[in-house]
């Protein structure tokens, strides 16, 4: 698999974001034979550092904390945690995501009891939506050409897609691999529903590490402030230069 495209982007912080949703994945090997021995840490754990009493039980499966305005969950299962964040409530990965991994830390070290992770990744999800005003088809070449680069247009790949891929309108997907670390990069394009009259233009990026020698529970930040350097680097690479200038426009000036 080919190596990184692309360079250091200078990091800044914009205005406008078309950030949909961030989904912070941990898998890991669970030591214990019999999960319900957990059940009483697990609840205690969600107690200290949620406030509520869990409605389920770890030995049950899967288990999902969510906050009433949906913009945080935490989905817990035997050898994996995953947590979702909603774009409309991200101000920047150290910000938002870093303090809720650091609660993750606990349900590492007290609960599960492990040291180490099998794998980390971090998926980001942007949406377009265009509004289908004159009810004329809409050219999927023409929105890819305003939102998208050339070079990762010119990267994407119908090719080798799986049966749901394929299911998928106008999917497309291209995938890299550097120093432990693989990245995927897919592009769709959704019609409208019968709910709204838009048709939603995706970027779906997702960047896995997995170390040979473990990724040690005690370096999470680290390694994820890292890996979504990389991320930060990849959407930059992907996007136009159109899309750029919005995104660092002034709200008040689009009115």
């Amino acid at each position: 698999m080919k190596s990184f495209p692309f360079g250091s982007a200078k990091y800044k912080q914009y205005r406008n974001t078309f950030l949909q949703n961030v989904i912070i994945t941990f898998t890991f090997n669970n030591a214990a034979e019999d999960l319900s021995k957990l059940d009483d840490d697990f609840k205690d754990y969600i107690q200290t550092f949620f406030g509520i009493t869990p409605n389920c039980r770890l030995s049950e499966g899967l288990c999902s904390i969510t906050k009433k305005d949906k913009s945080l969950s935490f989905a817990y299962a035997k050898d994996s945690v995953n947590v979702q964040i909603s774009g409309q409530n991200y101000i920047t990965f150290s910000e938002t995501a870093i303090p809720n991994i650091f609660k993750l830390r606990d349900f590492f070290n007290k609960v599960v009891k492990i040291e180490n992770l099998n794998s980390i990744s971090i998926r980001k999800i942007n949406v377009w939506n265009f509004k289908n005003t004159n009810k004329q088809e809409i050219r999927v070449e023409d929105l890819r050409d305003l939102v998208f680069s050339k070079k990762f247009l010119s990267a994407l790949s119908t090719e080798h897609l799986d049966e749901i891929e394929k299911s998928i309108p106008h999917f497309s997907k291209c995938s890299y691999s550097e120093d432990e670390k693989t990245l995927t990069m897919r592009s769709a394009l959704l019609p409208p529903t019968a709910k709204d009259d838009f048709h939603h233009l995706i970027l779906d990026t997702t960047i896995d590490l997995h170390k040979s020698d473990k990724i040690k529970v005690d370096q999470l930040a680290d390694s994820l402030m890292d890996l979504n350097s990389e991320l930060f680097d990849c959407y930059h690479w992907c996007i136009s230069k159109y899309v750029l200038n919005v995104m660092d426009s002034n709200p008040e000036e689009n009115k």
